[in-house]
């Protein structure tokens, strides 16, 4: 399909000669994999890959795995695959909508706090769920190509400051996810020490 940067949510602030660039494509795709590679080794394989035994999911305690990060590890995967799409069109939204508010809550921990810092963080949680929501309702005008190369003015279209609010929010949530401390004994695989 025609990947137009008229209709790109995330990456409409990007100059179309850049946002078109196959360099651009490559490097979208090769940061996924990293980063995907980074969590892996660092927050879901106690000890990474370098533990002879990292691909035996023997849970815990009981032998089941935690659930909550299970939940994260599945949300924050998703999660990466957004952040480095090089297009987002107005349907992606169902992807990931549904994870935010817990991967958001799941790195800020408001549960840990009382009271003001409590609802400090309850209320950064909700300013991260609608940095991700208000982007795809900042519409315009806009000229788009059809197949057989005729072009047309439409309303519906992003804006480049959508697009900007969509990047600053993943990048602030992906940071958080980032710099979450890692609980003891928390991943998919126990630890052997655990």
């Amino acid at each position: 399909g025609d990947l137009q940067h008229v209709w790109s949510v995330n990456w409409r602030f990007l100059p179309e000669v850049v946002f078109e660039h196959p360099a651009f494509a490559r490097g979208l795709l090769v940061s996924h994999v990293l980063l995907l590679l980074y969590l892996a080794h660092r927050r879901w394989i106690p000890g990474g890959f370098g533990k002879s035994k990292w691909l035996t999911w023997t849970g815990y305690g009981d032998g089941s795995l935690q659930r909550q990060s299970v939940v994260a590890a599945w949300f924050t995967c998703n999660f990466v695959g957004i952040v480095f799409l090089r297009t987002m069109h107005f349907q992606f939204l169902v992807w990931y909508f549904h994870s935010v508010p817990f991967l958001a809550w799941y790195a800020l921990r408001p549960e840990r706090y009382d009271s003001l810092r409590w609802l400090l963080q309850c209320l950064l949680v909700a300013l991260l769920v609608l940095g991700v929501e208000l982007p795809f309702l900042l519409t315009g005008p806009g000229l788009v190509r059809g197949p057989d190369g005729r072009r047309w003015e439409t309303q519906g279209t992003p804006r480049v400051a959508g697009s900007l609010l969509l990047q600053l929010t993943h990048l602030v949530l992906l940071t958080l996810l980032l710099l979450r401390p890692q609980e003891k004994g928390e991943g998919l695989v126990k630890a052997e020490d655990d």
